[in-house]
């Protein structure tokens, strides 16, 4: 009864470690994407943060520029400059 309790223990214990690898693998993976996605953020953070300026003004003078537009009080040619002049300074 023994041998037959032991065995039973050994044939159980190789199912869960057959699969133990692919379980690894996913957690290594998904611990990967998350750091890639903190360091993606931070750069982002950084490069705004380095250049200045954040979303909220950036919004805010493209709203400005688009009101501009639509009121008629600058043209076409000048929208899109301003537009890609605030979104490349």
């Amino acid at each position: 009864m023994r041998v037959g309790i032991r065995k039973a223990a050994a044939h159980m214990m190789d199912g869960m470690m057959g699969m133990g690898w692919l379980w690894m693998a996913l957690w290594g993976l998904a611990a990967l994407a998350v750091l890639a996605l903190a360091v993606f953020v931070g750069a982002r953070f950084l490069g705004n943060l380095a250049a200045g300026r954040n979303g909220s003004e950036i919004d805010g003078a493209e709203q400005e520029v688009r009101r501009l537009y639509a009121a008629g009080q600058i043209d076409r040619e000048v929208y899109l400059q301003r537009l890609d002049d605030l979104r490349h300074r």
